[in-house]
Formats: C-alpha cells, structure tokens, sequence
C-alpha cells in the first residue's frame, strides 16, 4: 500500500513540475505543442520534439529511452521489441515509435477485449488527451503558418482527410473534416508525426502534393514537383 502511495505521489508531482515548466516557458512557435515538447524532466526541448524525442538527431535507443522515461506515458500499455518499435496504447490516444519517426495517434475509445489489454488501465494521460480539444486545425495554421503541402484522403462521399505537411519542422498533422469535402477551423486532429528528414522524404516522395486550400470547400490544387 505505501509503495502504491509512493508512486503514485511521484507521478503527481512529476506531472506537476512539467505543467509548471510549461506555464513558465516562453515559446515563438508550436504553442500548442508545448504540451508535449517536454523532455521527461519536465524542461521545454529547445527545438520541436515529442515527449523529448527528435528524431533528426538521436537514433532509436535515445528516443526510446526518453519515451520510458516520459511521465505523460505512464499508464499506457506497452508493447515493445528492441530496435524495431515501441507502442503505447491507451483508451483513446497511442504513442508510437519506429526507426525514423514518433507519433501520436487519437481515436474513439477502443473496445475492450482480452486483445486489448490498454482498455483495463486507468489513464493517467489527461493532459495527452487533452490535446485532442485543444489542436483545432486553426491553431495549427496560427502557430505554424501555411503548411508546404497537403495531402488528401478521398472517398466515396469526397474528401474526408486532410494531412499537413511542413518541411522545415518534419511535422504530419492529419484531420478529420466533420464534414466532407470543406475544411472547418474546428475540425479534429486525428495524429501528429515528427519524422527525421530521411523519413520525412520517403514518406511524401511518392504522394500527390496539394496546395493549402483555405478553409471552406476545397479545391485542390496539385503542386509542381520541386
């Protein structure tokens, strides 16, 4: 009992000392994503990270090491094998990591089934979640700008996902339109990825480039190859 009271007390106060770090930062940029760009200590990254991990410049057991560290990941189930991946599961937002890229990925609560053993853990990742009201697609726009390009999701019914790319800072927000074929400011974020350069061009290489649209009814504009 007293362990559990242990640890439980050092989780409060971990998280604790990292939403303060947060208030107490000054950031020109990613503002939303201050949430998250924080080292397992609490401290703000100097540069756009996830939970400490930039992949342009540490290579797989860094990141993952500061991935385990993180207090925001605790509570998650974990699956994880040596130098290939690392995967949090919660109730309603993952965190994963493979060579060359970090990702947060929400979606509707899960299921519970023996399969999904996550759903039986009581989250503590409120702030994480938190994330999901607070990265409204127009936030993203303010904080960042324009993206370089956009990639679209097309069904039956039009299109129904908007991916946003920026170059500079190797960021993937991708978003669920609420409503088909019109971009909204309110429209929810679906994932947000951090990829190393290398992985950044593998990953948009072969895909069909579109201009940002704007907000409304989207008519897409293919971008001429560089």
């Amino acid at each position: 009992m007293r362990r559990l009271f242990l640890w439980t007390f050092s989780s409060v106060i971990s998280l604790v000392v990292i939403v303060l770090a947060i208030i107490g930062a000054s950031r020109k940029s990613d503002m939303q994503l201050a949430l998250v760009s924080t080292n397992p200590d609490g401290t703000p990254c100097e540069e756009i990270c996830l939970f400490g991990a930039q992949p342009e410049k540490m290579n797989y057991a860094q990141i993952q090491g500061l991935l385990m560290q993180h207090p925001f990941l605790r509570g998650l189930h974990l699956e994880s094998r040596p130098n290939t991946y690392d995967y949090f599961f919660g109730q309603t937002v993952n965190v994963n990591h493979v060579e060359g890229l970090v990702s947060i990925q929400f979606h509707a609560p899960t299921h519970c089934t023996d399969l999904y053993p996550e759903c039986y853990v009581k989250p503590n990742n409120v702030l994480v979640q938190s994330l999901r009201e607070n990265l409204r697609l127009s936030s993203i726009i303010k904080d960042f700008g324009e993206p370089d390009f956009v990639e679209l999701q097309t069904g039956d019914q039009g299109i129904s996902l908007i991916s946003l790319w920026y170059r500079a800072e190797h960021l993937e927000f991708a978003y669920h339109l609420a409503k088909y074929g019109s971009i909204d400011v309110s429209d929810s974020i679906m994932n947000i990825v951090l990829y190393s350069p290398q992985a950044f061009d593998a990953f948009t290489r072969d895909q069909p480039h579109y201009r940002w649209p704007g907000f409304g009814i989207v008519v897409p504009t293919v971008l001429q190859p560089d």
